[in-house]
């Protein structure tokens, strides 16, 4: 069975640690890093990745039937599933929005430690992945989060400067024997 809604962030951080966080486990195991703590920071990033993608992708998953943002948040901001189909982009669901990117964020940087505690080529790879979502959700906030009828996507320049600070973060580490 599928499910389309979600009552809480837990049912929404169930789904992850069922979907993106098991492809962060076994990259950890491919690269060699078995310890539990490292898979708690990837498991923060991956999830935070998966929903950045559900609130990146509204426009849309909503008209599909599939509601990503959690029911109790709806409920807190006053927004329905009415007003979702309807595009309604008012206050409410501004505030929603915000509210859900900084909880997002909060998830990317609680997870940003696996960075530097990895093998030096995964720590590339993991920084420029850290810098993608966190730019996805750059892009929503650009938007004025009004999401419901456009699907924000990074453009080429914006991997190209994602992979350019990615390297540059990387050397820096390597300069100072972090990496």
């Amino acid at each position: 069975l599928t499910k389309h809604r979600y009552t809480t962030f837990g049912e929404v951080r169930h789904y992850c640690a069922h979907s993106a966080n098991p492809v962060g486990q076994l990259v950890l195991y491919v690269h060699g890093h078995r310890d539990p703590a490292l898979h708690r920071f990837s498991d923060e990033i991956c999830s935070a990745l998966q929903i950045a993608n559900f609130l990146q992708d509204l426009s849309v998953d909503i008209p599909r039937g599939r509601f990503y943002l959690p029911e109790e948040d709806l409920v807190h901001f006053g927004v329905s599933h009415e007003d979702l189909l309807a595009r309604r982009a008012d206050q409410r669901f501004r505030e929603l929005m915000e509210f859900s990117v900084s909880r997002v964020r909060s998830m990317f940087h609680r997870g940003r430690p696996l960075i530097r505690q990895v093998s030096p080529g995964l720590s590339m790879e993991l920084e420029a992945t850290w810098r993608g979502g966190m730019a996805v959700l750059q892009r929503i906030e650009d938007r004025g989060f009004a999401t419901l009828d456009y699907r924000p996507t990074l453009e080429k320049r914006d991997v190209a400067g994602i992979a350019v600070r990615s390297l540059f973060s990387f050397g820096r580490r390597l300069w100072r024997g972090e990496a």
